[in-house]
């Protein structure tokens, strides 16, 4: 993929997926700069490092890893929310990958 290619990637979460985006930044606030590798790496086509969903926009690469898919799904139906990010589990110290977030109060953060 071209450098142009990713920036369009980048560009499309900052303009369509503003609490995704707000979170990618509050995220590397605390955490470094590993948190933007890791979007970018997912945004590359990289699985289990990054992946997004809001408002009818994704980003990222979806993770292979079955206890995040299960995660993500059961808070979605659970707490009835409309967005969730993962990052690589790597950066949260291998603690739990997914949260979604939204309607029932969970922060899309892990």
């Amino acid at each position: 993929m071209s450098s142009d290619e990713l920036q369009q990637r980048l560009d499309h979460i900052k303009r369509n997926m503003p609490k995704t985006y707000e979170l990618i930044v509050k995220k590397a606030e605390t955490e470094g700069n590993a948190v933007f590798r890791t979007v970018r790496l997912g945004c590359l086509g990289e699985p289990n490092r990054f992946w997004a969903m809001e408002a009818g926009h994704f980003a990222g690469t979806a993770f292979n890893m079955r206890s995040v898919e299960q995660e993500v799904a059961w808070q979605m139906v659970n707490f009835g929310d409309d967005w969730a990010i993962v990052f690589d589990p790597e950066l949260d110290g291998g603690k739990r990958p997914a949260t979604a977030g939204g309607g029932g109060g969970g922060n899309g953060t892990h």
